[in-house]
């Protein structure tokens, strides 16, 4: 009677056990990355955009305001204060100079925060006016009422308008 040697095929189904393993948790663990770094994209593309907009809505506040006459080089007092992105401004506060300069912060529901500086012009010919608008992802800092937050997750983006 002949018999074959079994002892050569052992420990095959292990080794090809733990070869399937090892490649099914890398592609498992390059899955999780690729998808952790698509989140933290994600969320900062959430913040820049909730900054952009907290800036566009201080350009449109100051714009309308100056419309109205409020920030006018003659006469530059808010007798009501101001009222923007359905908060009160308050009193904006005033430089004088040349430039003549207004400044004044949005608070949105402590969401986001926007500074707004304007800049009057009036040397030799026409009255030019300057607003830069810094708007930030979280809300302002309850003591001072300012956008003065500090937070590691802070985001600024900044609209400027000239006319």
């Amino acid at each position: 009677m002949m018999y074959k040697n079994s002892q050569q095929n052992k420990g095959y189904t292990l080794l090809f056990a733990v070869l399937v393993s090892a490649l099914t948790l890398s592609v498992g663990i390059s899955i999780l990355n690729i998808s952790k770094k698509e989140f933290l994209l994600a969320s900062s593309a959430r913040e820049s955009t909730t900054a952009f907009y907290a800036a566009d809505s201080g350009i449109e506040c100051a714009v309308y305001y100056d419309n109205l006459g409020k920030f006018s080089i003659t006469d530059n007092t808010f007798a009501n204060g101001m009222t923007c992105s359905n908060s009160s401004v308050g009193t904006p506060t005033y430089t004088a100079g040349s430039p003549q300069i207004y400044t004044f912060d949005i608070n949105r529901n402590d969401i986001s925060c926007a500074r707004i500086i304007i800049q009057k012009f009036a040397v030799g010919g026409p009255i030019s006016t300057s607003i830069e608008s810094r708007g930030y992802n979280v809300g302002e800092t309850k003591s001072t009422n300012t956008c003065d937050k500090a937070s590691p997750k802070k985001v600024e983006r900044a609209l400027y308008y000239t006319y």
